[in-house]
């Protein structure tokens, strides 16, 4: 029985995590999906759930308007240069 529990766990675990793991993949190349981790008037930093890195977007006010730290988030960029700029973010809620 106890053996049991632990496989309903693990796969319940695994079918909860598994959709965040794969989410940036399945945006293709110019997307990020992630969990926001500061936010200022002029750029966003989110914890990226696919690869655990942190990563930083240039964006404008109105884009940033009403999203918070916790918040996750799904990005379209462009790059300029290094820098990563934001085309689109859609809160996850």
């Amino acid at each position: 029985m106890r053996r049991q529990m632990w496989l309903i766990g693990l796969l319940t675990s695994l079918y909860l995590l598994a959709p965040q793991a794969w989410a940036c993949d399945s945006m293709g190349p110019n997307g990020h999906v992630g969990e926001a981790l500061s936010v200022s008037p002029s750029a966003i930093q989110i914890r990226d759930f696919q690869t655990g890195n942190p990563l930083i977007f240039r964006a404008t006010a109105e884009q940033l308007s009403g999203i918070r730290p916790g918040d996750r988030v799904m990005i379209t960029f462009k790059k300029e240069g290094e820098v990563l700029v934001a085309e689109k973010i859609r809160t996850l809620r």
